[in-house]
């Protein structure tokens, strides 16, 4: 009994990644949990940014509005968070030959998702760094029950992390990503 207890929830001794490893409760209740735990650090990182005057026009991302907010809130809430997950997969899956500990692959997944959202707008790596950090380890704790539960789920924090800037972009107001 005891050893199955501790393979349906590992790293109970640590409370962010027991919360990030436990897929005993509902996708859609770890989907709202893991999503505030993405999206309210990264939003501080932002602000933190911003108020100290990191935040100018060349260091965090630049959107197009002509586009229409229609079609920026589609391509950042749906069709951004889609695309990069299949691609985290895909990372996670390569990770794993060189990487056996999952708190390890999804800090190198988090890092090369920094490292190349940085590469698009400097700024924009240090607030995306805690997030793909989670949309990781949510794949990874999700991968064990399915490969569709781990996109899904990890598609859907992701999402949830883009709603907001998806909204405030949509609406023509300053954001910081």
């Amino acid at each position: 009994m005891q050893s199955e207890e501790v393979e349906s929830q590992p790293y109970a001794d640590h409370r962010v990644l027991s919360l990030l490893f436990d897929t005993r409760v509902p996708v859609g209740k770890y989907i709202i949990r893991a999503g505030v735990l993405s999206l309210v650090p990264s939003l501080a990182i932002a602000f933190i940014l911003s108020l100290i005057g990191l935040g100018g026009e060349q260091a965090l991302p630049q959107f197009e509005r002509e586009a229409g907010p229609v079609f920026l809130f589609v391509l950042m809430v749906i069709v951004g968070p889609a695309l990069e997950t299949l691609f985290l997969g895909l990372g996670l899956w390569l990770l794993s030959f060189v990487l056996r500990d999952p708190v390890r692959k999804a800090l190198g997944s988090c890092a090369i998702w920094a490292a190349l959202h940085s590469s698009q707008a400097l700024l924009w790596g240090p607030v995306v760094v805690w997030p793909f950090f989670v949309f990781s380890c949510a794949y990874l704790a999700w991968r064990r029950k399915s490969r569709w539960h781990a996109l899904g789920v990890a598609c859907g924090i992701h999402m949830f992390q883009n709603f907001l800037p998806g909204v405030l972009i949509a609406a023509g107001l300053p954001t910081s990503g």
